[in-house]
């Protein structure tokens, strides 16, 4: 009986330890199959896995996989963003968020003087996938997707320190004769919202 107490005290201890460099392995392989769906890459500079349940992600940048933006800025830059999430949800293989804190973000959409774009190729993928999503719901195709891996609400989302900037290159003087428009301190707050 003591060794089999012991081991399973031992496994759980490790399985405590392990946690941050499980919590990375997830992000990374979550990121990549996200990046995949939308044709995007996404990144950042540094992670780190708090023991109260939360994930902290500083210098997230996301970048449109087409060749006709390559050249412009990256049309998505966030600071600073932190998950919080309940630890007892791991164990059903169903992850549940409790929270989103996204902080210092930037939209900068950028139309180019050649008319290339930074999000136009980001905007076509979400369509596809959004009527891949009404079809799934009227029975035309199979369950799938965020709801295998994700509980299905997230109760609470706050987005703050915002800047939308929208930028245009075209010799022509742009939308309303307008080059570049700033939006400086957007903030959005959210509660029960669905991610499916």
């Amino acid at each position: 009986f003591l060794t089999i107490a012991g081991l399973l005290i031992g496994g759980l201890v490790g399985g405590y330890i392990a946690l941050p460099n499980l919590a990375e392995r997830f992000a990374v392989s979550a990121s990549e199959r996200i990046g995949a769906k939308l044709g995007v890459s996404l990144g950042w500079d540094s992670f780190h896995f708090e023991r109260n349940h939360q994930v902290e992600f500083k210098g997230v940048s996301l970048h449109v996989n087409s060749r006709k933006g390559k050249s412009l800025p990256k049309p998505l830059r966030i600071d600073k963003v932190i998950v919080s999430f309940d630890p007892a949800s791991v164990l059903t293989g169903r992850l549940r968020l409790k929270a989103l804190n996204v902080e210092g973000f930037t939209v900068h959409l950028v139309r180019g003087a050649e008319d290339q774009d930074n999000y136009s190729a980001l905007l076509a993928q979400i369509q596809r996938l959004r009527a891949k999503r009404i079809d799934r719901k009227s029975g035309k195709g199979g369950a799938g997707g965020w709801s295998k891996w994700i509980a299905p609400v997230l109760p609470q989302a706050n987005f703050s320190k915002g800047r939308v900037i929208l930028e245009d290159q075209r010799p022509d003087g742009g939308v309303f004769g307008l080059r570049t428009l700033h939006l400086d301190n957007a903030f959005l707050n959210s509660k029960d919202k669905s991610l499916v």
